[in-house]
């Protein structure tokens, strides 16, 4: 492939990788449990979205990190 082609394809890479971290953050940020069902259940249900929503951040850090370094 040519220096352009490459170019191209990094930079649709980083595009990809960006919208998808985005809707990651933005459905975990943004869905809510609500005040149905037990207590116990809500904070196993929002602990779930923290967990998706810390994931997302430190595999997309972790990516710029190893996309800065290489």
């Amino acid at each position: 492939m040519s220096d352009g082609e490459d170019s191209w394809l990094a930079s649709r890479e980083t595009t990809n990788r960006l919208l998808g971290f985005t809707i990651v953050v933005l459905a975990a940020g943004f869905v809510s449990v609500g005040d149905t069902g037990p207590a116990a259940i809500r904070f196993v249900a929002e602990s779930l979205l923290l967990l998706i929503l810390v994931t997302a951040i430190v595999l997309f850090l972790g990516w710029l990190l190893r996309a800065d370094g290489g």
